[in-house]
């Protein structure tokens, strides 16, 4: 098992690794925990009590979850996919984790990025905005829906406020 990178590895190798990993079937437990990493800088290993990330990490399950469960009904999108997912959620805690390091950003902010990335396109069938599917309205049901995915896993209210404006975003 190729294993994840928990910090950028750059351009070339974070291509070749996308690539490779679209060959095997999506390991969403292996890439949260990777992305989580990366962007707090710790070991989220996503077990309850074991970090301060916890809750966060059980959030990520159940939006991976509930994307499993959406692709097992319907036929994935060829884009938006779980693969897509992985890719953006350990990009995000990539970047996430530089911006913490540079001090934008605290690493519970690094690791509500994460999860919102994870969201963003949850459920998202592949259409563009039209007549009938107004700008925004994709986006809006995946924060709806990983909004409920996050306050189950106990995000407090204000931490929702964000992961949703940050799908809205």
């Amino acid at each position: 098992m190729h294993s994840l990178p928990d910090h950028f590895p750059g351009l070339d190798e974070a291509e070749a690794l996308f690539l490779l990993l679209r060959h095997r079937p999506p390991s969403e437990p292996d890439a949260i925990r990777a992305a989580l990493a990366s962007a707090t800088g710790t070991s989220a290993t996503g077990e309850p009590g074991a970090d301060a990330f916890a809750d966060l990490a059980a959030a990520a399950l159940r939006i991976a979850d509930e994307a499993a469960s959406h692709a097992a009904r319907v036929r994935e999108p060829p884009y938006h996919n779980r693969h897509h997912f992985m890719e953006a959620m350990l990009a995000m805690g990539w970047l996430a984790g530089a911006a913490r390091e540079q001090g934008w950003i605290d690493a519970r902010s690094a690791a509500l990025g994460v999860v919102a990335m994870l969201g963003h396109d949850l459920l998202h069938d592949g259409s563009p905005p039209s007549a009938d599917i107004p700008f925004g309205a994709l986006e809006a049901r995946s924060a709806e829906v990983t909004r409920a995915c996050a306050a189950a896993a106990g995000i407090p209210p204000a931490e929702l406020a964000v992961i949703e404006h940050v799908i809205a975003g």
